[in-house]
């Protein structure tokens, strides 16, 4: 009598995972310290940064790859401002997708770093949407923030 229970049981699982959804985008998150000695000298970043100061500069490179084997649209990204920092540099425009900012947590927001802050927040989430992506293509977003 104990093979009928587990059989169902091994049944019910087997169906529980054949509707589980297929992961369609890998996400890979890296941070680096950029140090530079003045404007227009040239910049050298440091990977995985095992300590920063205050005033210290990274950069948030997350890097998205397309893994469902097929052609996706409006993927949307979004990371959180690491705590303890703030935004320091917008990251750069591109054709392929559009960047939004938040100041509330993520809830909202807006096109530019100014319409998504008040006179009290600063913006808290990053969020990218990526018209198009291909599928194995790979697109790395940027940002850097100041440590306070």
């Amino acid at each position: 009598m104990k093979v009928l229970p587990t059989l169902f049981l091994l049944t019910l699982t087997s169906l529980a995972l054949a509707q589980r959804p297929a992961r369609e985008v890998e996400f890979n998150l890296t941070q680096v310290l950029v140090r530079s000695e003045g404007p227009g000298k040239p910049e050298t970043l440091m990977p995985d940064p095992q300590t920063v100061t205050a005033g210290d500069l990274l950069q948030e490179d997350l890097t998205v790859t397309n893994v469902s084997g097929r052609n996706l649209s409006h993927v949307t990204v979004s990371v959180p401002v690491t705590n303890g920092t703030r935004l320091a540099a917008t990251p750069r425009a591109s054709g392929q997708w559009v960047t939004e900012y938040s100041a509330d947590g993520g809830r909202t927001y807006r096109k530019s770093t100014s319409q998504a802050t008040t006179s009290h927040a600063a913006p808290t989430h990053v969020r990218w949407t990526v018209a198009h992506l291909s599928p194995d293509e790979s697109l790395k977003l940027s940002f850097r923030v100041r440590v306070n």
